[in-house]
């Protein structure tokens, strides 16, 4: 298993790991990296979108694009907890 992290990325290396797991936490395994995948994804958009804010108008209030971000963000964490409460 040493080599399959040294030739893929970490994410990869943890999907081909939980394939091991069996039927029973296979499905909760492979929620959990989505949502790691998913979490890493979510905060490089959201410094995207935080750093271009300018950019995409000047009439946009910082305040709001921050409140809408917040909320989007709450919904991604409602739904991991959901997920995590299967154990």
């Amino acid at each position: 298993m040493a080599t399959c992290c040294k030739k893929t990325n970490k994410m990869a290396c943890r999907f081909n790991k939980s394939k091991l797991l069996g039927p029973l936490f296979r499905e909760l395994s492979d929620d959990q990296v989505y949502f790691s995948m998913a979490n890493k994804f979510w905060r490089n958009v959201k410094e995207l979108i935080i750093m271009s804010s300018q950019l995409l108008s000047d009439e946009i209030d910082t305040n709001n694009i921050l409140y809408i971000l917040e909320v989007i963000e709450n919904v991604l964490y409602n739904q991991l907890d959901y997920s995590t409460a299967k154990l």
